[in-house]
């Protein structure tokens, strides 16, 4: 019984396997030698090439060949990316000359940040940080919080210019820009303490005032973030350093900020 059960499965194996096998024989059989030109006539020689033509294995050459075409350059160019650089001791000394501390930021501080941020990201990023669209600065800011974790050390050199710009964001009255802003800081701000890194006096001072301010904000949400992200900030920057620009804060007639830290 077992026998017949075998052999069933055999043939119904050679039904299936055969036909298969001989398309493949047919396709990779080499082409007939052409006949001599006095026995073959001219109607002949074209149905001999018309017979030996393997359309199927040029088919598959050329979907190879595409397969293997580099992207386009195009398609590289839109690409975001963070650039290496070593200049930040260079803006450090240039922030002396003009602090970085505004109540509303006035052109000549969105020229600043502009310039200094072509040596810290790539082309396409910058377009979209520097953007009259608010939809794009969102774009900015979700894309640069994924690249602070993907290029580590790229952020670290930069990290003075992307403090700045969200000062930037943080000052334009947009709630959803202000929450995403909020949202790469606390990103970048762990990244930062994965590094080992301590925030500067220079870069902390460029930012930290904004970060307190937006405790007195109207919308409880963003209220709640930025106390999360003063405590996460006291891991990267001195707590004592932290409390004192919360003190500076509470010189401010908000009266949200106060009884924040009643």
């Amino acid at each position: 019984m077992f026998i017949m059960c075998l052999n069933s499965f055999i043939d119904a194996y050679r039904a299936i396997i055969n036909p298969i096998l001989d398309q493949l024989k047919v396709v990779d059989a080499p082409a007939p030698a052409p006949e001599p030109a006095v026995s073959a006539s001219p109607t002949k020689k074209k149905q001999d090439g018309a017979t030996t033509a393997r359309p199927r294995a040029l088919s598959k050459s050329r979907i190879s060949q595409t397969q293997l075409l580099p992207k386009k350059a195009e398609d590289i160019s839109t690409a975001v990316a963070l650039l290496s650089n070593d200049k930040k001791e260079l803006r450090a000394r240039a922030d002396k000359k003009q602090r970085w501390a505004f109540d509303e930021p006035r052109s000549e501080y969105v020229d600043i940040i502009r310039e200094q941020a072509q040596a810290c990201v790539n082309e396409t990023l910058h377009a979209k940080m520097f953007s009259s669209d608010f939809k794009k600065h969102v774009e900015a800011l979700t894309d640069l919080s994924t690249l602070v974790q993907q290029q580590q050390k790229e952020s670290v050199e930069s990290s003075d210019v992307l403090l700045k710009w969200c000062t930037l964001r943080l000052c334009e009255g947009n709630m959803t820009s202000l929450l995403n802003a909020l949202e790469f800081l606390r990103v970048f701000f762990g990244v930062l303490q994965s590094q080992t890194y301590a925030l500067s006096d220079y870069e902390a001072s460029a930012f930290a005032p904004f970060i307190v301010a937006q405790v007195g904000n109207n919308n409880e949400k963003v209220r709640a973030t930025v106390r999360q992200l003063l405590k996460v900030l006291c891991l990267v920057y001195p707590a004592s350093k932290v409390f004192q620009f919360v003190m500076d804060g509470l010189k401010s007639k908000n009266a949200r900020y106060l009884v924040s830290f009643a």
